[in-house]
């Protein structure tokens, strides 16, 4: 008995250091994460061949197509911290003895069961919620790390006043292994899970104006605009005579009104007054005949 109670503060301790390492980790870049690493309070499994046996105190945790173990721990939840605090979640398990590769499904416990009393009679009810993850032959003697950070999650936020977190171990595709409890005195390996902690805290203040930015490249040269009236040289005491414009199509019973000279004083007072039109003059209807008029200004 004292060697197995040795070997296991042995691991224990072992596993507090290497949650430290990971802790002091993490807080080399970040203040706000913090590990650690969950203590297991029970560990069983159930047969449905001899479902009145209690096998709480045996050395290894059975997980066979007939046989399903359950594996307990007390969650060390920071106050005020829901499942979205959860970064992740590690089962590890330490593989005594392989059969027979498969997948190996984890669900919640969702009732209440203890190693002293769990047997075949009594199994406690699961979640529909399950994580698969294949198990080959090549794992015996070697630790395998599965991730429940969903059913942690999960778990959480659906009890938050409820700190024992349960997981169930059932065989899928044909496994059959055993993984050591925290009774084995051979390798006191036993189930561990181990949580990493995550605390975005309130927001900040907010930041000072940066700096503008650089001055941004310059766009494309647009299109080239129309030509524009020519500028004549003329005092306000000389005068512009209208050119006859072309009409295209024009009947003989239209006639343009006498064109005469206009000072240029005149047009540019009009045109200032936007009376231009009581000034030039103007085109008979109709409107198509109007349209297809030219004028343009030159000097006597």
């Amino acid at each position: 008995m004292k060697r197995i109670l040795i070997k296991r503060t042995l691991a224990k301790a072992v596993n507090r250091g290497v949650i430290a390492c990971a802790l002091g980790f993490a807080g080399a870049y970040s203040p706000t994460v913090l590990a650690s690493a969950e203590m297991l309070t029970d560990d069983s499994y159930a047969s449905s061949k001899a479902p009145t046996k209690v096998y709480g105190k045996g050395s290894d945790i059975f997980v066979t197509p007939f046989q399903t173990g359950y594996i307990n721990f007390a969650l060390n939840t920071p106050e005020n911290y829901s499942g979205a605090n959860v970064a992740k979640a590690i089962v590890r398990l330490f593989v005594g003895t392989m059969k027979a590769g498969g997948n190996i499904a984890i669900s919640q416990v969702t009732g209440n069961w203890s190693e002293g009393s769990l047997s075949g009679a009594n199994l406690p009810t699961v979640s529909t919620a399950v994580t698969n993850v294949p198990i080959g032959m090549d794992r015996k003697l070697r630790w395998i790390e599965i991730d429940v950070t969903e059913l942690v999650q999960e778990w959480i936020d659906a009890h938050p006043d409820n700190r024992n977190f349960g997981l169930a171990l059932k065989s899928d595709g044909g496994l059959n292994f055993r993984v050591n409890s925290k009774e084995n005195g051979k390798n006191s390996h036993e189930p561990t899970l181990n949580i990493v902690w995550d605390n975005a805290g309130p927001a900040g203040l907010q930041g000072s104006q940066g700096a503008p930015g650089p001055t941004g490249a310059s766009g494309p040269v647009g299109p080239t605009g129309n030509p524009g009236i020519r500028a004549i040289k003329a005092t306000s005491d000389s005068k512009v005579t209208p050119v006859r414009p072309a009409l295209k199509g024009l009947s003989g019973q239209w006639a343009l009104p006498e064109l005469k000279a206009i000072p240029v004083r005149q047009v540019l007072e009009a045109i200032a007054d936007r009376r231009a039109t009581s000034v030039l003059p103007v085109l008979p209807e109709p409107k198509a005949l109007r349209a297809q008029a030219a004028w343009s200004p030159h000097p006597i």
